[in-house]
């Protein structure tokens, strides 16, 4: 999704909006693919519009938070069990 200041002119997307993006992804994966799918680092660059530098970024980000986990067998990148955890966790409304 391309992004466009509000007189039209492209700006490159944040590290936050670049996270968001890149998990977006890996959920809407594991919603239709379910198991402990991933995406190859090529496919992430392909899938999330945002500069690489911006990118590695919001990776190493979620990386350090234990949001994704990196397969370096397989160079792939996936959601930690923790955070599948937490996305199956029932959730309360008060």
């Amino acid at each position: 999704m391309r992004i466009d200041h509000h007189d039209g002119r492209p700006r490159a997307r944040t590290q936050a909006e670049a996270a968001f993006a890149l998990l977006r992804v890996l959920i809407t994966g594991q919603v239709l693919f379910a198991g402990e799918s991933g995406l190859s680092l090529s496919a992430v660059a392909a899938l999330v519009d945002a500069p690489p530098a911006i990118l590695r970024a919001a990776l190493a980000r979620l990386l350090g938070d234990g949001v994704v986990v990196f397969d370096a067998a397989h160079g792939s990148v996936r959601l930690s069990g923790e955070t599948l955890a937490e996305l199956s966790a029932p959730q309360v409304m008060h």
